[in-house]
């Protein structure tokens, strides 16, 4: 129970010394806009939230010249979360440009892991407090007030970037020098390679939360595991595979009736189209209807696309993770719209696995466009280049089928753009 307080609740102490978020509009004058309408019910609701964030010392009431109106978003439960609409604010921002980090460069490095722990850092923008002389600039309205954060909120711009520079220097303290420690915002995760060390890693991790005052939510942790769910994937021995739940959401999806619908689903299937070999090819009668004035005809070819994108997504491979002391492979293929190729490892061809895949939609074909068989040949260098930067690899082996290389040789021995 050394621990007991990383996991209490704690904002009336203060928010994390380490961290202060900013506001940085130069010399725009405040803007003000006047609140949203709400039902008898929603303001009951927002009545309630109110209370909950002054009694947590998070809000509090104010005078401002800046106004946002506040709103509540219907949440997949029925419930409702509370919003502010900051989007005329963030527009006259300056940009932080700290990155966030690349999450397929994070799950790399679950490759040897025995046993994992995820935490999820409690309500963790509002463990990071708003710079006094910005806290006017959030000041939001309401039907009961106008209040201003003393928290930072959700919804301002730079927000994310504000976090995770403090999750990264808080991964940077020499005390988890020999811990892998991974942090995307406000989702951590511990790997170890044995139990005994794991539990010493997790000492190392407790001290420097409670270090930088920031409390994790119990509920939503798990810890000493040899399988976990980390940024939308499940990370285990074996490899990395898609959440089900998140593969659930897009099952459920009903077939789109406008090309908004239609992007949301594409982006949303985006997601994990690393683990959908042939994504472009399969997509590509929906992606046509995405383009500039095209004329929205859902008809056969569509609606084919669309549900074998679910079953492909629903029973994908398991990419392994790299081991660097067996070969890479890249082999290639191609359609009359798509080129793809599949970052291999394993210890003989007929147990190679998949650890990367790679799609390229081609561009309309005309009557000068080259055979197909001869595309993926003209395309290795930017996957071969992608593979390497993906997997930190050095060397990569081509596998050549015999049918491109004839094609080569038969078709297109004069063409100077593939003599380059």
């Amino acid at each position: 129970m050394c621990f007991y307080g990383c996991f209490e609740d704690r904002r009336r102490g203060g928010p994390t010394p380490f961290a202060e978020h900013r506001i940085d509009t130069g010399d725009h004058p405040p803007i003000a806009v006047p609140p949203y309408r709400l039902t008898p019910a929603k303001k009951a609701i927002m009545e309630a939230e109110l209370d909950k964030m002054l009694c947590e010392n998070v809000i509090e009431e104010c005078e401002s010249p800046w106004a946002a109106p506040a709103l509540l978003v219907p949440k997949k439960d029925g419930t409702f979360r509370f919003c502010v609409d900051y989007r005329r604010l963030n527009a006259v921002t300056r940009s932080d440009s700290y990155p966030l980090p690349v999450i397929d460069d994070l799950l790399q490095y679950t490759g040897k892991s025995c046993f994992m722990s995820t935490i999820d850092l409690k309500s963790g923008y509002w463990q990071v407090g708003v710079k006094s002389e910005d806290q006017d600039k959030t000041a939001f309205v309401t039907p009961f007030g106008t209040f201003r954060f003393k928290r930072m909120p959700f919804g301002l711009r730079n927000a994310p970037a504000t976090f995770q520079r403090l999750i990264d220097r808080f991964r940077s303290s020499s005390t988890l020098r020999n811990v892998t420690i991974l942090g995307y915002i406000d989702d951590l995760i511990v790997i170890s390679d044995s139990f005994e060390q794991h539990l010493i890693d997790l000492r190392a991790v407790f001290d420097r939360l409670r270090e930088f005052n920031l409390h994790a939510n119990r509920p939503k942790c798990v810890f000493a595991k040899e399988t976990v769910k980390y940024l939308g994937h499940i990370i285990t021995p074996q490899g990395i595979a898609p959440d089900p739940d998140k593969i659930n959401a897009i099952v459920d999806m009903k077939e789109p009736t406008t090309v908004k619908h239609l992007k949301s689903f594409l982006q949303t299937c985006s997601w994990f189209r690393k683990f959908v070999p042939n994504f472009s090819q399969v997509a590509q009668p929906l992606t046509m209807l995405t383009k500039k004035n095209q004329s929205w005809k859902w008809e056969e070819a569509q609606r084919t696309a669309f549900h074998e994108l679910k079953r492909l997504l629903t029973s994908p491979p398991i990419l392994i993770q790299p081991n660097y002391d067996l070969p890479f492979v890249l082999r290639t293929d191609a359609s009359d719209y798509a080129l793809g190729a599949a970052l291999l490892q394993g210890e003989t061809p007929h147990d190679e696995r998949p650890l990367l895949t790679l799609v390229a939609c081609l561009p309309q074909r005309n009557a000068t466009t080259p055979p197909r068989s001869v595309k993926p040949l003209q395309c290795r260098p930017p996957f071969e280049t992608e593979a390497r930067e993906s997997c930190d690899v050095c060397a990569v082996l081509i596998d050549t089928p015999r049918w491109e290389a004839t094609a080569l040789r038969k078709d297109q021995l004069d063409d100077p753009e593939l003599s380059n």
